[in-house]
C-alpha cells in the first residue's frame, strides 16, 4: 500500500510540474523513455529540452546527494539543456542546493513549487 501512496503524490506531483511548464508555454512529455530510462518530464520549448525528475518524500529516506549525481549523467548522456529535480515532503539540506549548482543542474523544494 505505500508504494501506491507515493505513487499517488509523486503523480500529483508530476502533474503540477507538467502544468507549470505547460502554462509557460513548453511542450511536455510525462514519464518518457526517449532517452533510454524513464524521465518524470521532458519539457520542451524553442529547441531548448529540460528534464525533470520528481519526488515525493514524506516518511521515506532519499539520498540527495545520490539522487543529483544521477540525474545530473543521465542528463548529460541525454544531451538536455537543463536538468531539474523536484522533491517534495522534506526540508532539503542547503548543501544540496549547493551540490546541485556544482553538477549544473537545478534542484527546487516545495517552497518553489509553491511561489510558482
Amino acid at each position: 500500500m505505500e508504494n501506491n501512496s507515493h505513487r499517488r503524490a509523486g503523480g500529483f506531483l508530476e502533474r503540477t510540474l507538467a502544468n507549470i511548464f505547460e502554462n509557460i508555454g513548453f511542450d511536455v512529455s510525462p514519464n518518457s523513455r526517449e532517452f533510454g530510462f524513464e524521465a518524470d518530464i521532458i519539457a520542451r520549448k524553442d529547441n531548448f529540452t529540460i528534464l525533470i525528475e520528481a519526488k515525493q518524500y514524506d516518511n521515506s529516506y532519499i539520498n540527495v546527494g545520490s539522487l543529483l549525481h544521477e540525474w545530473s549523467s543521465k542528463g548529460k548522456s541525454a544531451g538536455v539543456d537543463r536538468v531539474l529535480v523536484v522533491i517534495a515532503g522534506m526540508k532539503i539540506p542547503d548543501k544540496f542546493f549547493d551540490l546541485a549548482e556544482e553538477l549544473g543542474i537545478f534542484l527546487w523544494d516545495e517552497q518553489i513549487i509553491h511561489e510558482l
